[in-house]
């Protein structure tokens, strides 16, 4: 808000808010291509590395592919693709948000906002076990508070 708040600006939050749960049904499509999924997968690790509040690990479990990309670096035809991929939408990201940034501040600065608490949302298991959970919760609590306080 450096340089005023405006109301559209929250317009932009709720957009990529809801872009980014579209956008996790899309990254589940399968790749058959050995080399466009490495490629795919570099220009989003590319994305995640870039912009601020977007997990590029969690972009490429979403999509599936992050083991297969793991698995890949000791094969050099493999990790070609990733780099390139990596490297030329690094550029163009770069370069992209630097200009927007620049243009239009506060709604960049809201629509990463959005993808933020969108990412954390997709993050966030599903409770399944609630009795389970709540007890690892508080086994957790209290050897949380036994180490901070020796």
């Amino acid at each position: 808000n450096s340089q005023g708040f405006r109301y559209p600006y929250i317009l932009f939050l709720f957009l990529f808010f809801g872009l980014s749960f579209m956008l996790d049904d899309f990254f589940k499509i399968p790749i058959k291509n050995e080399f466009l999924k490495f490629f795919i997968g570099g220009g989003v690790y590319s994305v995640g590395s870039i912009i601020p509040g977007i997990s590029a690990s969690f972009l490429l479990i979403n999509m599936g592919i992050y083991e297969e990309i793991l698995s890949g670096f000791l094969i050099f035809s493999k990790i070609t693709p990733f780099i390139i991929g990596f490297v030329l939408v690094s550029i163009a990201i770069i370069k992209g948000v630097n200009y927007l940034f620049k243009k239009f501040h506060g709604y960049c600065y809201y629509s990463v906002i959005g993808l933020l608490l969108s990412s954390i949302l997709t993050a966030m298991p599903t409770i399944t076990h609630p009795v389970s959970d709540i007890f690892l919760l508080s086994i957790g609590v209290i050897l949380g508070l036994f180490f901070i306080n020796p």
